[in-house]
């Protein structure tokens, strides 16, 4: 078979998944607001965010997470301190203050909760504890005496920074994103030009931080700007710079507040529910952002290899070798897609060697150029089953089932259940579940999948692939997490609950052959804004639903136009991109959009990202409509609308796919925008 839409199914990580999606089929959020003003883009999580596998699971382990609040006030009279909730608190346990710090309490210190009380002020239920500052025979000691005050205190019931089960995996235009910790930020100091939070840990003097808006209590720093750790003062100070790996701190003033900050990328936190997972982003989510994660529970074994595309761009120098971060072993070699400024590179003109992570040219390809290694990690880690959205092999068909009981039997040696003599030399010991009448286990098979619905018993986890291991009779049979592996540790439990047996199998794919088909490029000369049309110098070829990428040509700065969008794609040596932007002390990088007020000088290099509404920097669109007639074509943006345009006169290109590959977007592929050249033929293992 030739010509074919390629469908992509990717499973990535530990085999348990509790959360797989991206941006074009789960919501994101933008211009979110905290109690001191904007914070950061997120996506929420349908899953929660501390959990164990025995208790539905979370994105993190229980015990690693933070727990923090705020105090409003401290009364003399009763020397209680009034609290925003008392979630994660316990007698006896560690509390510490900081920031704008009430009633005589001591920042920084290691405090004892004495009690918890919640009483009703005027039908208001308020949330109140006393502390000691000692610890007595593991009790807390003599209650600390308070004066009255009211403000705004930061109180720290855990010190954590979500400890996750498997790390997750977080792909934005096809570009893994870097984890790392998000911290609250209390307080500046002026002495030692510290920013004080509650801990370091989990942060590196080096790495990239950015500020919500809540940083603007310190005038010094900006917010939603990239600033590195300087240095570390002691277990939770630290000073920053503007440049990396400078040792010149930023100047500070004492100032008291609330902002939190992200290192690298993104970091994944309680949302404001205190129950389900969200991810924070240190850079803004735009529009056509395309980003594709997952999120991992606990899983037993445990298995942390995934398997996902991912690309790496290196600047070509002129060498015949060049060196691989990401992971090349296995069928990589032969699989991977190397590219040279776009052009797909014959695997006769490299070598790629997985013992040392190099790719090696026979001739060296001219500098000045981009070389792209796409690579898929751990193959071994792929495997193509799943109950939604996807059509399988004919008589794959799936079963409904309800489960009545999960039952434990564990029997000792001369320990016999129903009295008597036990001649049975070893333990005894079976996890078993029970079908609900009339169902039966007549259609199982050893090996087979299994998926469980809510509401779930026995501690079996809904919506994750299980595998039968015995089917002991008519109705009895036990299950394992892997094929033929232990059984399942369940509890006595009833119930109703629906599982679905005989999931689609899709065959194993054993090969894929890539073969290299250019697209059709036209220019582009007018948008027009009565019709939302595009006028093309010809529509031959071009079929409704094909894909459809406009591109632009790179500018020196002096040839920027006053109110266009322009992407950094060079940063040059000498331009001035602060005063391109009408900006001040942003230190600008690669792939950042700029709005221009003056046009600019030097050796920089900036790509109109718009031409008539129409977004040149990458984004997909879909050939909607064509009017052969007056060679004008609509598209569809990612959002699947029509693309509203304005009235625009210019000369821009479009690349169309050779195939028609709407479906490829919403299949879920994260980086299907770069390859629209590629036809494919997938062999299936029979």
């Amino acid at each position: 078979m030739t010509n074919l839409e390629i469908v992509d199914v990717y499973e990535v990580g530990n085999g348990y998944q509790i959360v797989k999606s991206n941006t074009k089929e789960s919501p994101y959020k933008t211009n979110n607001e905290a109690s001191y003003g904007t914070t950061f883009d997120s996506i929420p999580l349908p899953c929660n965010y501390v959990g164990s596998e025995s208790t539905g699971s979370g994105a993190v382990r229980p015990g690693t997470e933070p727990i923090e609040t705020i105090a409003t006030t401290t009364l003399a009279n009763s020397n209680t301190i009034t609290v925003e909730s008392v979630e994660g608190m316990l007698v006896n346990g560690q509390i510490s203050f900081y920031g704008n710090v009430l009633g005589g309490l001591t920042e920084d210190q290691t405090y004892y909760i004495k009690t918890i009380t919640t009483t009703t002020d005027t039908g208001t239920f308020v949330n109140r504890i006393t502390i000691s500052a000692t610890l007595v025979s593991g009790k807390a000691g003599p209650t600390v005496t308070l004066t009255t005050e009211s403000g705004s205190m930061n109180c720290v019931v855990q010190v954590g920074n979500g400890l996750y089960w498997t790390d997750p995996i977080v792909i934005k235009k096809g570009v893994r994103l870097t984890s790392g910790e998000s911290f609250y930020v209390y307080r500046t100091k002026a002495t030692t030009n510290t920013v004080i939070t509650n801990t370091l840990s989990g942060l590196n003097e080096g790495d990239p931080i950015v500020f919500d808006y809540g940083i603007t209590f310190c005038p010094e720093i900006t917010p939603f700007t990239t600033y590195y750790v300087c240095k570390f003062v002691d277990s939770n100070e630290f000073t920053i710079t503007t440049t990396q790996g400078s040792s010149t701190p930023v100047t500070l003033s004492n100032r008291y507040g609330q902002a939190r900050f992200i290192s690298n990328d993104y970091d994944i936190v309680m949302s404001s529910d205190n129950i389900t997972a969200e991810i924070i982003f240190a850079e803004n989510i735009i529009p056509s952002d395309y980003i594709a994660y997952s999120v991992f529970g606990e899983k037993q074994p445990s298995d942390t290899g995934y398997t996902i595309p991912e690309t790496q761009i290196i600047p070509l120098n002129g060498n015949t070798t060049y060196t691989l971060t990401n992971f090349v072993g296995g069928v990589n070699p032969t699989n991977a897609i190397v590219e040279i400024n776009g052009v797909r590179q014959d695997i006769a003109t490299y070598t790629i060697l997985p013992e040392s992570n190099v790719i090696t040219f026979g001739a060296g390809p001219p500098s000045g150029q981009n070389l792209t290694v796409t690579s898929y990690n751990n193959t071994q880690e792929q495997y193509f089953n799943t109950l939604y959205e996807v059509s399988g092999q004919a008589g794959a068909t799936s079963e409904s089932f309800v489960v009545e009981s999960t039952t434990r039997v564990e029997e000792g040696y001369d320990d016999p259940l129903s009295g008597g003599y036990d001649d049975t030399p070893y333990d005894y010991l079976i996890n078993y579940l029970t079908l609900a009448n009339p169902f039966s286990t007549d259609t199982f098979s050893v090996g087979q999948t299994l998926v469980f619905g809510n509401p779930t018993i026995g501690d079996v986890q809904s919506n994750r692939k299980y595998y039968i291991l015995q089917i002991l009779n008519s109705t009895e049979f036990t299950i394992g997490s892997t094929p033929g592996g232990v059984e399942v540790t369940l509890y006595d439990d009833t119930g109703s609950m629906p599982t679905l047996a005989n999931s689609i199998n899709v065959a194993e794919i054993i090969d894929v052959d890539n073969t290299i088909n250019p697209g059709i490029q036209i220019t582009i000369t007018n948008t027009y804004e009565s019709n939302n049309r595009i006028q093309c110098n010809t529509v031959e070829g071009i079929i409704v639903g094909a894909y459809i990428e406009f591109q632009n040509v790179r500018i020196p700065p002096d040839q920027i136009e006053v109110g266009d969008i322009y992407r950094i794609e060079l940063l040059g040596q000498d331009t001035n991109w602060n005063t391109i932007a009408g900006t001040t002390g942003i230190t600008y990088k690669v792939g950042d959009f700029v709005t221009a007020v003056e046009a600019g000088t030097g050796d920089g290099v900036a790509l109109q990202a718009y031409f008539g509404d129409l977004n040149t920097a990458g984004a997909p669109y879909t050939v909607a409509d064509i009017d052969v007639a007056t060679k004008t074509i609509q598209v569809y943006d990612f959002e699947d609308e029509i693309a509203q345009l304005v009235d625009y006169s210019g000369t821009i290109y479009g690349i169309v796919g050779a195939t028609q590959s709407k479906n490829l977007w919403n299949s879920g592929r994260y980086s299907v925008c770069n390859y629209y050249y590629r036809t494919t033929t997938l062999l299936y293992r029979k």
